[in-house]
């Protein structure tokens, strides 16, 4: 016998004994007392919630009584059939049996499952699940993180092939929790915009990277302190369970955006092509050994941390002299890197002058920063400003450099900036170029 034979065997005796003890009036239901958090209004208006009504009251339900249900399992697990089973799935897996064991008692939990909620025909799906478990094959997952800094116009957007933004629906805080359980799952912070992915992969790793490609992107798109508050990963499995990772970390959203109905279309080209860009390692975390790494990790410095408006600044500077500057460059660096930026940004629509200044104007900050000295005296006004400016040349210099590594390498590229300075005819070509690839 095969091994999907196997399966379908014992499955068909759990459903017979089921069946058996259903007819004698053997299993018995309980009653259970859970607490629903029901949401009974939930306003969105510009971009997040601004009212949430909820309410919080028991509720009876009647569930199998899974201590009647232990003659079943002890015989199932007492027969010849499940030791069958056992020895064909640690030899067909090379896996010892005491590990064939569980896996196997968990299938037949799901098989009770299916034969006690009169849902028989689900059996063939949780055999074939339940292989490719053990076959460790590709499976279909579904990532649901709640976000805080971009809001929706729209119900919902594309982002990409396997990935929506959608408005929070009462659906996603509403839960049902049994009255001996404490409640551990309830945001304490409501989330602006909810990212959802649907993607075939064999490596959960796979799914990480793809959602910080999108996080990152979504940064990139606008100035944002966008940030993760929550994470749910839910597995077609009978094995893996569902996981949800809840961060400790709540940024200052100093920077949000909403998306308008009209974007879709250039966001979803904007987020595939830059996510596809972003030189991430096999675990989804940027490469230090990369400028446009650095660049990324000094930008949300910027946006996320907790610190004063002068170190925010420094940190800007410094993710444009990982761009701008060469390894070897000793001399006049802060006048190099804003006429490097000056010019590039400038060729994106932006006065050179005026960028020149304020570049010239945050390194001197960013000098008094890195050795300790004391930080200039200026408005909160005028340095929020000054941090907004250089962010915005910071975002537009890593989508630019992101989308440059494919035509020329940063040192070339540097010293095409310098020298379209002096020539117009270097400065036109590299317009251009930036004209032809540049997506922003």
């Amino acid at each position: 016998m095969s091994i999907v034979e196997y399966l379908q065997s014992l499955a068909k005796e759990v459903g017979r004994l089921l069946a058996s003890l259903k007819a004698n009036n053997t299993l018995r239901k309980t009653k259970k007392i859970h607490i629903k958090r029901h949401i009974k209004e939930l306003e969105y208006k510009n971009g997040r919630i601004v009212r949430c009504v909820e309410l919080f009251f028991p509720i009876i339900r009647e569930e199998w009584d899974w201590r009647y249900l232990s003659d079943v399992i002890n015989k199932i697990r007492s027969s010849s059939l499940y030791e069958k089973n056992i020895q064909k799935i640690s030899e067909e897996y090379s896996i010892s049996e005491q590990q064939a064991d569980v896996y196997l008692s968990k299938f037949v939990h799901e098989c009770m499952k299916c034969f006690l909620n009169n849902n028989p025909n689900k059996v063939i799906e949780v055999i074939f699940t339940f292989l490719n478990d053990l076959e460790d094959g590709t499976r279909e997952w579904k990532v649901k993180a709640f976000i805080k800094g971009i809001g929706l116009e729209a119900e919902k957007i594309k982002i990409s092939k396997n990935a929506l933004l959608r408005k929070p629906t009462p659906s996603d805080f509403e839960e049902e929790t049994p009255l001996d359980v404490p409640i551990f799952n309830k945001l304490t912070v409501f989330p602006s915009a909810i990212l959802e992915i649907n993607l075939r992969t064999k490596k959960k790793a796979l799914l990480s990277i793809e959602l910080e490609k999108l996080v990152i992107a979504l940064r990139l798109y606008k100035i944002c302190s966008l940030f993760v508050l929550e994470t749910i990963w839910q597995p077609k499995s009978i094995l893996l369970p569902t996981h949800i990772y809840k961060t400790h970390f709540n940024a200052h959203l100093n920077y949000t955006y909403t998306i308008e109905r009209s974007e879709e279309v250039h966001l979803s080209k904007f987020v595939n092509k830059i996510s596809s860009l972003l030189p991430l390692d096999e675990n989804g975390k940027l490469l230090f050994s990369d400028p446009c790494s650095i660049a990324i990790l000094r930008y949300q410095d910027a946006l996320l941390k907790s610190e004063n408006i002068e170190n925010k600044i420094a940190y800007g500077i410094m993710g444009l002299e990982a761009l701008y500057l060469k390894a070897d460059e000793r001399g006049e660096l802060s006048h190099r890197l804003a006429q490097r930026v000056a010019k590039t940004i400038g060729f994106l629509g932006e006065q050179p002058i005026k960028l020149y200044t304020l570049i010239k104007k945050g390194y001197e900050i960013r000098s008094s920063f890195v050795h300790g000295s004391c930080l200039i005296s200026e408005k909160e006004e005028k340095l929020s400003s000054l941090l907004e400016n250089i962010l915005e040349c910071l975002r537009k210099s890593i989508i630019l450099f992101l989308q440059l590594r494919n035509y020329k390498e940063k040192e070339k590229f540097i010293t095409t900036i310098d020298n379209s300075i002096l020539d117009d005819s270097v400065a036109t070509k590299l317009k251009k170029l930036l004209e032809e690839i540049l997506i922003t």
